[in-house]
């Protein structure tokens, strides 16, 4: 087919290599997240071939604030089981073949990396299953006693669901709290649910946790939790969260 043939002269075409300290830099017509083209690096070695990513794909994740939970790691794993290709303790993506295996486990690896960067994309749902698994661990990790998904009836009759509930302990009063992935879009609804459930919650702290991993909430969003008596954190800071739970 004439298509497929213009299709692999272009791909052949747009690759380029450069040979740097005994490795052959190899950049690829594909394009990761931020925009920039994949770069792999192969050499041989006791007659084989290694083809690395030196751990850039990983770099790139961290860099936009893609920690590695467990649920991460375990959809990760999915991914490389898939392509048959490994990581390594410091974090690259790399494989080891024959030379007369190079073709297709080197698609297979440029699949992989591929597939691992698009986690960024993540959809909102997961981004925001994945936060409440982030806070979760949190508390555990700092040995904070709570209860999830925590149901409270409001005036209205609306069931209201609040993530993570924290009995009293110490000084500190009982506290709900809620996640705000996107401040802009979360804050209305939030404090309409923390007025419609006043009465049904008695005396409760309440907490709002806000994920400011790709947005930055505004000094007046801030400022609107606080004039309902919510207490603002940002996940940047969460230090001092859990400073405020131990007090």
């Amino acid at each position: 087919m004439k298509m497929l043939d213009t299709y692999l002269a272009w791909l052949k075409s747009n690759y380029t290599t450069h040979e740097i300290d005994g490795w052959t830099e190899v950049i690829t017509p594909f394009l990761d997240k931020n925009n920039d083209h994949i770069q792999v690096y192969v050499r041989e070695r006791a007659g084989k071939i290694v083809v690395t990513d030196d751990g850039q794909t990983f770099s790139n994740l961290n860099m936009s604030g893609f920690s590695p939970t467990e649920r991460r790691l375990e959809i990760m794993a999915t991914i490389f089981r898939g392509f048959n290709i490994d990581w390594t303790e410091d974090s690259k993506i790399e494989l080891t073949c024959e030379k007369s295996e190079f073709a297709q486990r080197f698609h297979s690896l440029m699949q992989t990396i591929i597939s691992t960067d698009n986690l960024g994309y993540l959809t909102r749902e997961n981004v925001k299953s994945m936060f409440m698994e982030d806070v979760a661990a949190l508390l555990r990790d700092n040995e904070v006693t709570y209860h999830a998904n925590q149901e409270v009836k409001g005036r209205s009759g609306l069931a209201v669901n609040f993530p993570f509930y924290i009995p009293a302990h110490k000084q500190f009063p009982s506290t709900h709290i809620q996640l705000i992935n996107q401040p802009k879009a979360n804050l209305k609804p939030f404090l309409f649910e923390w007025s419609d459930t006043e009465e049904s919650r008695g005396n409760t702290k309440s907490i709002a946790l806000i994920n400011d991993a790709n947005i930055q909430p505004t000094s007046k969003a801030l400022s609107a939790f606080e004039k309902y008596e919510v207490t603002p954190f940002l996940w940047s800071k969460k230090d001092s969260f859990i400073d405020e739970l131990a007090s």
